[in-house]
C-alpha cells in the first residue's frame, strides 16, 4: 500500500516514465538507455560556421579574390589624387632622364659604336613618354584594386613595393649610363647594363603579381617590359663593341 499518491507510468518502450505529484501533474523523467529531448545541433553548427572562422581561412578566401565585406571603393577625389601623384612622379623620373640623357647624346654616345638596331635618338623621347603614361595608370589600377577603405593597409602592398622598386630602378638607369660614362668610364656602362638586368627581371614579377589584383595593369606593362629587352641589347651592345 503505497503513502502518497506518486505512481510512475511507463511509455510504450517501458523506458521513459513519469511521476504525478499531488496535484496529479506529471513530471516526466529519464531512464537508463532512453533518449534526451531532441536538440538543433545543425542550427548550432551553423551558427558556429557563419560567426567564426580562421585567419587562414580568411587569407585563402582574400587570395581567391572573394569578395571582401569590409572593403571599399576609393572616393573618386582620392582616385583622381593618386593617379595624378604617379603621373607626377613617372614626369619627373622622365625629365631627370631627359636632363642627363640631352648632355651627353650629341657627346661621347654620338661617337661610340652602336649595334645596327639603334634607332635614332628622336625616338626615345616619344617612346618613354607613352610607357610612363602606361607605368603610372598600371600602378593606380594596382593600388585601387587593392584598397579596402581609408585607415587600412592596402592588400596589393607586396605588389606596391616590387612597382616602386622598378621606379627606383628605372630611375638609375639613366644617370650611371649616360653621366656615369665621363666619370668612371665602361664601368658604368657595365653597371648600368646589371642595373637594366635587374630591372627586367623586376617588371617580369611586377606584371606576374599584378595580375592577381588587376589583368588590365599586366597587359599595360608588357610594353615597357618590351621596351627594357629592346633596351638591354642597346646597352649590351655599346659593351661588347666598344
Amino acid at each position: 500500500m503505497q503513502s502518497n499518491n506518486q505512481h510512475e507510468t511507463n511509455g510504450p518502450g517501458g523506458d521513459v516514465g513519469g511521476t504525478a505529484d499531488d496535484s496529479g501533474a506529471l513530471t516526466p523523467h529519464t531512464t537508463a538507455g532512453s533518449r534526451p529531448p531532441a536538440t538543433d545541433y545543425g542550427a548550432d553548427l551553423q551558427d558556429a560556421v557563419t560567426t567564426h572562422s580562421s585567419p587562414a581561412e580568411s587569407s585563402k578566401t582574400l587570395a581567391r579574390g572573394a569578395t571582401d565585406p569590409h572593403r571599399q571603393r576609393p572616393a573618386l577625389a582620392r582616385q583622381v589624387v593618386v593617379l595624378v601623384a604617379l603621373l607626377i612622379t613617372v614626369a619627373a623620373i622622365a625629365v631627370s632622364g631627359s636632363r642627363s640623357t640631352m648632355q651627353h647624346t650629341e657627346g661621347w654616345y654620338q661617337d661610340v659604336e652602336k649595334v645596327p638596331w639603334s634607332p635614332p635618338n628622336a625616338v626615345f623621347g616619344p617612346a618613354w613618354s607613352l610607357l610612363y603614361v602606361l607605368i603610372a595608370v598600371a600602378g593606380f589600377l594596382i593600388w585601387r584594386s587593392g584598397h579596402i577603405g581609408v585607415g587600412h593597409a592596402n592588400r596589393a602592398r607586396g605588389t606596391l613595393w616590387l612597382y616602386v622598386v622598378q621606379l627606383l630602378l628605372n630611375f638609375a638607369w639613366t644617370p650611371v649610363f649616360f653621366s656615369g660614362y665621363p666619370m668612371f668610364g665602361e664601368v658604368a656602362w657595365w653597371a648600368a647594363l646589371a642595373i637594366m638586368l635587374v630591372l627586367i627581371v623586376t617588371v617580369i614579377w611586377l606584371i606576374a603579381a599584378a595580375t592577381r589584383w588587376s589583368k588590365t595593369a599586366a597587359v599595360l606593362l608588357v610594353p615597357y617590359l618590351g621596351w627594357l629587352i629592346f633596351a638591354s641589347t642597346l646597352n649590351a651592345g655599346i659593351v661588347a663593341l666598344n
